[in-house]
């Protein structure tokens, strides 16, 4: 009669088992909550290259490639940019991604040197950390 009820209760303990097995994973899965996000972004876009490289040379290209560590976005490009020495078109100066392109609409001049300074208008994309 013991031997009986021990194989009752070990087919009782195989049936349940799965069952409650499976319903202690469901319940440890399921955590509602917001996530936090992690820390605050506090550092700024890294500048990595160009194209053509920053202080080329005998350069004749009127479009440059800026490259960043970090998504990036420009704000009041149009304000904020200064182009040196002036042209007479404003340049075309788009952001997309890590990368921001500017195509100057003027012919070069030989034997000039140009820069172009975008003072504070490039921010990440997240928390608008300037460069």
């Amino acid at each position: 009669m013991l031997q009986f009820e021990n194989q009752k209760i070990k087919q009782i303990v195989r049936k349940a088992l799965p069952v409650v097995t499976l319903g202690v994973m469901l319940y440890s899965c399921a955590s509602i909550g917001r996530p936090d996000g992690g820390p605050y972004d506090e550092t700024p876009p890294r500048f990595i290259g160009s194209t053509p490289a920053a202080g080329a040379l005998n350069n004749e290209r009127t479009k440059v490639s800026l490259l960043f560590d970090e998504f990036i976005k420009l704000e009041k490009a149009t304000e904020k940019v200064v182009v040196s020495p002036p042209q007479i078109q404003q340049p075309e100066i788009k952001a997309s991604g890590k990368r921001i392109q500017v195509n100057l609409l003027d012919s070069l001049k030989p034997n000039t040197t140009y820069t172009i300074d975008f003072s504070d208008a490039i921010v990440d994309n997240n928390e608008g950390n300037p460069l």
